[in-house]
């Protein structure tokens, strides 16, 4: 129970996932890749996301981003014609938009004092058949400390537990990433979307669709 158990997709790609959804559904903490770099997640509820922010020592006003397996698992959010432009065209892929969140359903730490909340669909692999499996949406955040770079291997993610203090977490190793930058970020809560942070799609392929 206190050791972190590692999922080795790379020497066998058809494990199973049970370990990691056991792992979320006790309000654990989860590491697995993305298409950019090794995330931490929990399931997006209240207890979920209490124990990453407590592992990460994030304060409440840098909520945290959900990853979806599909963009049906956002449908509570309030799209409209940009967001979904922008979805159609970049997704799955390394783009995260906010969109605002009237029903409240997500949890604080997750929607922000704004009303907002941060939303990508991952191509990875791995990730993608964890939130097919779950079937809801997990936080994320880079898998590291404050200050350093985050993990680019499962290896790095089983010691960035370690050394967060998380104790039962569990690792799905997907292979190495390469290091890249960030997903970019676009807030689409209001008829004309804006750049929060330029990443991994450059802001002109962004502004080529409006």
């Amino acid at each position: 129970m206190g050791q972190t158990e590692v999922i080795d997709l790379v020497g066998d790609p058809d494990a199973s996932l049970l370990p990691a959804l056991d792992c979320l559904d006790r309000h654990g903490i989860l590491a697995y890749p993305t298409e950019t770099v090794y995330g931490l997640g929990s399931l997006a509820t209240p207890r979920g996301v209490s124990s990453l922010a407590a592992a990460k020592n994030r304060p409440p006003n840098r909520p945290f981003i959900v990853l979806v397996g599909s963009k049906a698992q956002a449908d509570s959010l309030a799209w409209n014609s940009a967001a979904e432009r922008l979805v159609e065209r970049f997704w799955p892929g390394p783009l995260t938009i906010v969109l605002g969140d009237p029903d409240r359903s997500f949890p604080p730490g997750v929607r922000s004092v704004e009303g907002g909340v941060a939303v990508r669909l991952s191509p990875d692999p791995a990730v993608r058949r964890l939130l097919d499996e779950l079937g809801e949406p997990v936080t994320s955040t880079s898998a590291n400390l404050p200050g350093e770079s985050p993990a680019l291997t499962a290896a790095s993610a089983v010691e960035t537990l370690r050394r967060i203090g998380v104790v039962g977490g569990c690792v799905i190793d997907g292979g190495a990433r390469v290091d890249t930058a960030p997903s970019t970020l676009v807030t689409c809560t209001t008829p004309a979307p804006r750049i929060l942070r330029e990443g991994a799609v450059p802001k002109p392929l962004i502004l080529d669709l409006f």
